[in-house]
Parts: structure tokens; sequence; C-alpha cells
């Protein structure tokens, strides 16, 4: 061999060697990456996968991978950028596809996502992936019915496959079709009598559908044969919780905490546990403790915040600290001049503490940059009664009273902070549903919040009943017995990213629809936004009308100002109050026009009450005191479902789910 020759061998020898240690590296971290995917540990898979493509840049396998894992960590541009770094090196087109159909779907990109699954099915036919995803777009656009259609048709081609049976039994269940469902149930499970995920997905339908006995035996045999399946031990837990068998909860907890005390699930149905067993200082610990580790979970924030109110002292110095999320969000609101949210955090930070002063003088001064100085003056006298004033606050008081001197209410000499401005009663009920996989008890913590975020309002009273009701025809006899005016069944919906609050209003004498409000909010901060909206909505659908509190002739004075969206120069209407009632149907009040007794023009808008000029209607002047005024529009303003903007974050009505709940599931199952 020439000397040529064996120069060239040893080089190619070398670099045979060199490039054999660089790939055994790169499959190494990929290796260890697809551990630590498996597990569902996306950031160490990620920095296992990061180095593999810093060693070998044309790692296709470990782009992808990283693309899965963007994916599920909901950066779903930078998913994208990644899949088209692995398109370069990898040949399995129908694989790269589908994940790109399921990026776009999360990116509100529809009709790229369709094309995308239905590019693999023309290539792979039997493709079950696909099916998932167009299955999953039918349901986003509310045909649950088109979902199944898929499902049957990949249940052809793989008639043993698990994953298409137990999504057929949640689509049939989900379509009414129970006996349907539990078929396909007993299918995966006779098919897959070793596979715990078949029977945590049984578990789940089995709770789902109200039966709770075989749901426990399902779940209890995933766990049998994956005593590390976490998923298998919470839905353990959320079906002992439904049948109070709090102990057992406790114990389960406790034993998922050892396992990670990072896990706030854990924490929280321990806190609701200890709730329900009366053993309230234990139950606001493990919220706390999970609020720690989760300060974004508002629903678990949402309970703390109920049993505070409902259990602790006014006095009680831990109210400082449970009040401080929502001071810290409110200034945060304030400095993005975002009036409205920063009002409604003050708010929450003074239900919770009313005896702090640094919050009060704040929403103080939020109420008069809104041109409310009267509320101003009476937030700061509020200070200076609890013995908290300094010579700053004294001055600002003193000064303000001058300012004010001639108010309405001190022409009047009538204090609005005593005035009866109570409209009207709702009562809040909700229906417990079989399954709430998120939060246990989500039902009722909302319905909870929103009679609770009801009290700043002046013009509604509410009661938010805490006990369950089976139905309607339950809710209408607790409404009508209370002396309700209208009653509400609440619903909530919610996934690990998106919640759905409907709230269906009825007529309290009656029992017939007077109105529905359904919010759907996601990202952060969507349980608040949704119960504020919902609380917005009712205020503005309510029919409003004020007393005539005042007479000194023809000038007079109504219980009702600038807050409740009385202006200058509106001509409200006189009744006498037995004239007037709710309105059969829909909401409204029913008068007739032989009943007015004349008509007022606001000439004086105040804060809390208003001034105006009567003019009575025929010979005989009726009007007195405790009279009825309303304001009659002419004309209906705005719609619905229009988009709005809320934390800058737009909601298009076109993009929400009809059914989170089962496109979570079968998010899951693929």
């Amino acid at each position: 061999m020439s000397r040529a020759v064996r120069k060239i061998a040893f080089f190619s020898l070398f670099f045979f060697c060199v490039s054999g240690a660089f790939s055994s590296s790169a499959q190494s971290c990929y290796k260890a990456g697809q551990e630590q995917q498996e597990l569902k540990n996306w950031y160490e898979a990620v920095e296992c996968y990061l180095e593999a493509v810093h060693i070998n840049p044309s790692y296709g396998d470990a782009y992808f991978a990283l693309s899965q894992c963007s994916y599920e960590m909901e950066e779903y541009q930078l998913a994208l950028t990644y899949l088209d770094m692995a398109a370069k090196y990898i040949r399995n087109k129908a694989e790269l596809l589908n994940l790109r159909g399921f990026i776009y779907i999360s990116l509100g990109m529809i009709p790229e996502a369709k094309e995308a699954f239905e590019k693999v099915l023309e290539s792979y036919p039997n493709n079950v992936q696909a099916r998932f995803g167009l299955a999953e777009l039918e349901i986003l656009d509310g045909r649950v019915a088109g979902a199944e259609k898929q499902f049957l048709q990949a249940l052809q081609r793989q008639p043993f496959d698990y994953k298409v049976l137990v999504s057929l039994a949640l689509v049939s269940d989900s379509l009414g079709k129970t006996s349907e469902a539990r078929n396909y149930v007993n299918r995966a499970l006779q098919y897959y009598s070793g596979n715990a995920e078949v029977y945590y997905l049984a578990a789940y339908l089995a709770k789902k559908q109200g039966d709770s006995d075989t749901a426990e035996e399902y779940v209890r045999s995933a766990i049998k044969l994956d005593d590390s399946y976490i998923d298998a031990y919470k839905l353990l837990t959320s079906i002992l919780y439904d049948e109070k068998r709090y102990e057992e909860v406790l114990e389960l907890c406790s034993f998922l905490i050892s396992k990670d005390r990072a896990d706030s699930d854990s924490w929280y149905m321990r806190g609701l546990s200890l709730a329900a067993l009366d053993r309230i200082p234990e139950a606001l610990t493990a919220l706390g403790t999970g609020l720690e580790i989760n300060p974004d979970d508002e629903i678990m924030r949402a309970e703390l915040e109920l049993l505070v109110c409902e259990n602790t002292k006014v006095e009680d110095s831990r109210r400082f600290e449970w009040a401080a999320y929502h001071l810290k969000r409110a200034k945060e609101y304030t400095d993005k001049y975002f009036s409205v949210q920063a009002a409604y955090e003050y708010q929450r930070c003074l239900r919770l503490n009313p005896m702090d002063i640094d919050s009060r003088k704040a929403y103080a001064e939020l109420m008069l940059s809104s041109g409310y100085p009267e509320a101003y003056l009476s937030n700061l006298e509020f200070i200076q009664e609890q013995g908290a004033g300094n010579i700053v606050i004294d001055d600002i008081v003193e000064g303000y009273r001058s300012l004010l001197y001639d108010t309405i209410s001190s022409r009047w000499t009538v204090d609005p902070f005593y005035l009866d401005k109570s409209r009207w009663k709702i009562g809040f009920y909700y229906v417990k549903p079989f399954s709430e996989s998120i939060h246990s008890d989500a039902s009722r913590i909302t319905t909870l919040m929103i009679g609770d975020v009801f009290s700043v309002s002046s013009a509604v009273t509410t009661k938010a009943d805490p006990v369950s009701v089976a139905n309607f025809t339950e809710a209408f006899q607790r409404a009508r017995k209370s002396g309700y005016d209208y009653f509400c069944l609440v619903e909530t919906l919610e996934t690990d990213r998106e919640i759905t609050i409907s709230c269906n209003m009825y007529s309290g004498r009656t029992g017939n629809a007077a109105g529905k409000w359904t919010v759907y909010r996601t990202g952060n901060s969507r349980f608040s936004n949704a119960v504020q909206k919902i609380r917005q909505s009712i205020l503005n659908s309510m029919p409003y009308y004020a007393k005539i509190i005042a007479r000194n002739g023809a000038d007079i004075l109504i219980d009702a100002g600038r807050m409740d969206g009385v202006e200058n120069d509106q001509v409200w209407t006189v009744f006498e109050p037995e004239k007037i009632r709710t309105a059969d149907f829909g909401l409204g009040l029913l008068y007739a026009q032989k009943d007015i007794l004349g008509t007022v023009l606001i000439t004086n808008a105040g804060e809390d009450i208003s001034e105006g000029d009567y003019s009575q209607l025929g010979f005989y002047d009726l009007m007195n005191v405790g009279d009825i005024v309303l304001l009659i529009p002419h004309e209906e303003e705005g719609g619905e479902n229009q988009g709005e903007t809320e934390d800058g974050v737009v909601v298009k009505q076109d993009q929400v789910s009809n059914n989170p709940e089962l496109v979570r599931m079968l998010r899951i199952i693929r």
C-alpha cells in the first residue's frame, strides 16, 4: 500500500471515529430527553434536546422533539419554528404534518390546520392522529356529530385501537348516546385489560355519567396497573370528595404531597376537604400553601377568600396578608390606567380587609380621578373615623368639605350613605355536575363568588346558595319562598387554559326566562375577568328605577346619581310604586300609560342623588315622596356577542370552543 493510500485510510478512519463519537454523544442527549419527555418534564427534556442539536446541528428527530415540547409548553410559534427546522431532515411527512396541524389549531389558523390533516389522510388514510385533528376541528366548530363521524371512519380501519374506542365513547356520551358510550368503553377494556390509561379514561367517563362506584373501581384498577399514575390518584381524590369521604381524601392528598410538595392541586383538595370537615384554620393554611406554590390559581384563591369573609373577624391581622395580592394587582392596573380593573381589585382588597387604610386611601384617589370627589371625601372621612388620620388627610378633608359645601346632599340635608338604594333581590344557584375535572367544587365557588362581588352594588341585593339544587324546579321553589325578584342558575366549564361561565336568569315570580349571559375567557386572570363581566352584564341589563326622596314644590330629589347612570337633561317618568311590576317574560317593568303621574327633568345629577324639575300630567298634582321614577328608553342600543378587550386580550366569539372539556380529554388521549 502506497504512503498516500495509507494516509487517506488513516484520515478516513479518524473522521469515522470522531463522527461516531459525535453522533453517539448527540444520541445520548436525545435519549435522555426522551426519558424526560415521557415523564412530562418539559423543561428538562428541552435542555437535553438543545444539547443534542448543539452537538449535531442536523439532528432532525431532536428538532421534532423540541417542537413537541414547545407545543406542550404553549409556545406555539416557537414550536412551529422547530418544526420547520425538523422538516429539513425528517422524511416522515405524516408525523410532521399532524403536529403542524395541532400547532395551527392553537394559533387559531383553522383553515391551515384542516389542510394539514387532510393532506395526511390523502397519503395515509389509516392515520389516526389526523382523524383526531379533524375531530377536534369539528368540535371547535360545534359539530360533535362530525367528530363522531371521523372516529367511526378511524374505527373501520383500526377496530382494536383503544384511543379510537375511548374517544368514540367520550363523543357518544357528549351526544347523549350513553349506552353506545359504555359499549365502546367495554370493548376497549376487553382488548386492553392491562392498560392503565384505558381504565383511567373509563373511570373518567363513569364519573361523568354519575356512576361513582364504577368510576372508583376503574380508577383503582388503573392505579394497580401503574402505581405511579398521578392523574389516576387525582381522579380518585375527586371521586372520594364528591362522595363526601373527606378523611380518605386527606390521606390521598398527604400521599400526593409527599411525592411532590409543589403539587398545588393536592393542596387545593386538602383545603376543600378540611373546610368541609369545618376545620377552617387548617383549611386556610392548606389553601394558603397552595397559593404560594401557584398564585395564579384564581379558583383556589376564591375559595380561600370566601372562607376568610365567612369565618374570620374583620380585625384578624391575617387579613392584611390575604388582601395583599389584590392591592398589588390594583396598583399594577392603576399604573396601566385600567381604572375598571383597578377598582375591582381595590374592592376585593377592601372586602377582605376593610381596615386597610392604605388600600382605602388608594381607592379613594381612584374615585377622585374618576370624577367622584364626594366618594373620595367619604373614604377619607372613614379613615379619620378609624383614628388613622394624619395632618395631610385632615387638611384634605377640611379642604374638600369647604369645596363641597354646596353639594346637593348639604342643601337637602340628606346623607346618601344611609339611603336604601336596593332595587332588586337576586338569588344565585347551581346544579352540581357529575364531573369537574380541573377544580372540584368549581361550580359552587363560582356561584358564591358571583354573589360576593355584588356586595359593592347598592342597586342589587344578592344571595348565593352554597348548597346545590337538583334542577330548575328546586331553584324556582327556593327563590319564590325567599321572595327573590329574580334567580340565576350558574354553570361553570373550565379547562386548564380557558373558562366559560353561563348565567341563566329567571323571574322569581313566574319562573319564566328573563335573560342569559355566557362569558368565555382565556389567558391570565380569566376567572376574575369572567366573574366581573357576569356582574356588569347583569347590572347593565337590570331595569332601573329610582325613588323620590324629597320635594319642595316642583323641585324634587331622587335617590340616584351619576354612579347609577343618571345624567343632566334626562327625562324620568313618575309612577305610584304599586302601579309597576316586573315583566312576566324577559327583563323589564310593566306599566300602563294611564298610570303616569308626570315627568322629572334632571337638572343637577350628583354622585349619589340628583335634583330635577317635576311636571305633572293632568289637572291634579298626585305625586308624593316615595313614588317611583323610571327612565324609559326610546330605543335599544348596542348588541350581543361583540368582541371586547380586557387585560389587553381580544376575545373573538367565533374562536370559542363549544365543548372545552371534550376537547381537553381528546387531547389527553391522542
